[in-house]
């Protein structure tokens, strides 16, 4: 199984993802790609450190799939 980096981000604003909505505040463990997408539209700041698990609390459904 391959490891994915996985970055820990906040939402400063709502984001609506595939009819999900994430309310600001909301903390998400996502792939590095997406998490650095957010980060960059300002939607997010990064919280958590780079891991390179891809742990089941990833949530590679979240903002930016």
């Amino acid at each position: 199984m391959d490891k994915q980096t996985t970055k820990k981000v906040e939402l400063l604003k709502q984001h609506e993802h595939k009819g999900r909505k994430y309310p600001a505040g909301s903390e998400l463990t996502l792939p590095e790609g997406k998490a650095d997408w957010l980060v960059g539209i300002k939607a997010a700041k990064e919280v958590g450190a780079v891991s390179a698990d891809a742990g089941s609390q990833a949530d590679t459904n979240g903002p930016g799939a």
